[in-house]
């Protein structure tokens, strides 16, 4: 039994040690179609050793390299199972849209991810561009900004609202944050409430 402090408080947490009986080969061959399902192909997966038992699984994706390791068992075969259960387990999720692709992939790589997502164009199919790109080159503005998923929309007009949390009309927003704020809620199919 471990015991640790959270927010004050002591909790017990039973550790439940891994219990997979698949032999490397299998477990190998799970990783490489556990990453093909979001397009990762098997050239672009590697898998080695860490030291006496660990294990390291690193792969590709658009020249960004992701990677996973564990060490805290004490055979190679077990610490791949553990490895192979947690990337399916967040591979899962991705693909039941419980979680987003960009921020799972975060959790395994050290730089910036930048995933591109391809969507058919529409009325409102606007340049690309971040909030970053902005603020580097205001002299394009903020009319090229592209808002890329739903949840991209919705952090937006949350951020706007906690930016200016006294406003009841948005139409007296400062044009870059006004503008941004309705390619949001166009994105949502939703118009803007203040118009």
């Amino acid at each position: 039994m471990k015991r640790i402090i959270i927010n004050g408080e002591e909790v017990e947490i039973k550790p439940t040690p891994f219990e997979g009986k698949l032999s490397v080969e299998e477990y190998e061959s799970q990783v490489f179609s556990t990453l093909k399902k979001i397009g990762v192909r098997e050239k672009f997966v590697s898998i080695s050793a860490k030291g006496e038992f660990g294990v390291v699984i690193s792969w590709s994706i658009n020249s960004q390299e992701y990677l996973f390791s564990c060490i805290i068992y004490d055979s190679y075969r077990e610490n791949l199972g553990a490895c192979v259960q947690a990337i399916r387990e967040d591979i899962r999720h991705i693909l039941r849209g419980i979680k987003d692709i960009s921020l799972v992939l975060k959790q395994y790589s050290n730089s910036e991810v930048e995933i591109k997502e391809l969507k058919k164009p529409t009325v409102f199919d606007f340049k690309s561009g971040t909030l970053k790109d902005l603020k580097e080159n205001s002299s394009q503005g903020i009319k090229n900004i592209q808002i890329i998923s739903e949840n991209h929309a919705k952090r937006i007009i949350g951020d706007i609202k906690k930016k200016y949390p006294n406003y009841s009309n948005y139409s007296f927003l400062p044009d870059e944050d006004r503008i941004l704020l309705e390619k949001a809620f166009i994105y949502l199919g939703r118009k803007p409430f203040w118009k």
